[in-house]
């Protein structure tokens, strides 16, 4: 078992703000900008400020990370659910549905959720508001599948 996965599960978010900051490629290093405010008991709640690495040409925020993002939150999120054993598991399935754009510069509230965790699947939301006013960015379903 992976030591960060304990420190997460018994103390928190000290923990998970150290497991995004140790991240080394790929959309984990923009990741690391991610602020998580708590994440325990399969649930899991962070903030992210929209910055020039995450947004498009519109200069909103790019579908293709949105969804990295929220997978890699969730599945930290779910890692911490008292039914997970800490196996190792894939995402079977992701629906994101963007309900309008974050531009850049917003501050972004991400909130996952461990709805059930089974013995082969589990399944989890999100959601990805606007920090200020409230609105909802975009909501996800996730499930995922241990090996």
């Amino acid at each position: 078992m992976n030591p960060i996965w304990n420190g997460i599960r018994r103390f928190g978010t000290l923990e998970g703000n150290q497991y995004f900051r140790n991240l080394k490629s790929g959309y984990d290093k923009i990741l690391q900008t991610m602020n998580v405010i708590e994440l325990q008991n399969g649930d899991g709640l962070a903030e992210l400020t929209i910055s020039k690495d995450h947004v498009g040409r519109r200069n909103t925020a790019e579908g293709g990370f949105l969804t990295g993002l929220v997978d890699t939150f969730t599945s930290l999120a779910h890692l911490t659910h008292s039914n997970c054993c800490f196996q190792a598991n894939v995402t079977a399935d992701i629906h994101v549905s963007f309900v309008r754009d974050i531009p850049l510069g917003k501050v972004i509230q991400i909130e996952a959720k461990t709805v059930k965790c089974g013995q082969n699947l589990a399944f989890l939301e999100c959601r990805i508001t606007d920090k200020e006013t409230g609105e909802l960015c975009a909501k996800v379903r996730h499930t995922k599948y241990m090996l």
